[in-house]
């Protein structure tokens, strides 16, 4: 007999039936991206409340720590309500629509702007994840409502400096806010 089919049959005793097996073992209709790290015993041991107060220590400390990422979004905030403040600087009233629609679009894409963390934590996720530390559902609150509330906070900040300088009046102001917060929530839903 060759070493070929010495190989081939050791194949054929030994490895091909494992194979067989755990495909047999993956759940109808999975997809084969989910089979990667599917793992039939994977159960988080830990509650789901205490998964979501680690993950908001974790996150929380992590902001503190390095302040980059909050202040690049207080200071875009900042520098766009400046500008579009300036553009529009104590506007007529036949270019009030125009300066909505910038606000608004500005607004609408601030929500852009937590996206790119869920992508440079990915593989962090992943690894935890697979060590069953915590699921994706704890995970993603967190995220999205640190985020979200750093982005509240900075469109809050973007809509007072520009509704100061566009000069259009304090009494519409409050439906102003309104409708910023409005799209930027139905925005930031679609995107993540």
């Amino acid at each position: 007999s060759t070493p070929s089919a010495v190989i081939v049959h050791y194949f054929e005793s030994n490895i091909k039936t494992k194979i067989v097996a755990e495909a047999k073992s993956i759940p109808k209709g999975v997809n084969v991206r989910s089979t990667i790290s599917y793992r039939p015993s994977s159960v988080v041991t830990a509650p789901f409340s205490k998964q979501i107060r680690e993950l908001l220590l974790r996150e929380l400390k992590l902001n503190f720590r390095d302040p980059q990422k909050i202040m690049a979004k207080a200071a875009n905030a900042i520098v766009m309500a400046l500008l579009v403040g300036a553009m529009y600087f104590h506007v007529d009233q036949e270019y009030v629509p125009p300066f909505a629609y910038i606000a608004l679009a500005i607004t609408s894409m601030s929500a852009m702007v937590s996206l790119p963390s869920f992508y440079a934590d990915r593989l962090m996720l992943n690894l935890e994840r697979n060590d069953r530390l915590y699921t994706t559902l704890p995970y993603y609150i967190v995220n999205s409502g640190v985020g979200l509330l750093v982005s509240i906070v900075a469109n809050a900040v973007f809509g007072t400096i520009v509704w100061g300088m566009v000069g259009i009046g304090w009494e519409y102001y409050s439906k102003f806010f309104l409708i910023i917060f409005i799209i930027f929530f139905a925005t930031d839903g679609l995107i993540v």
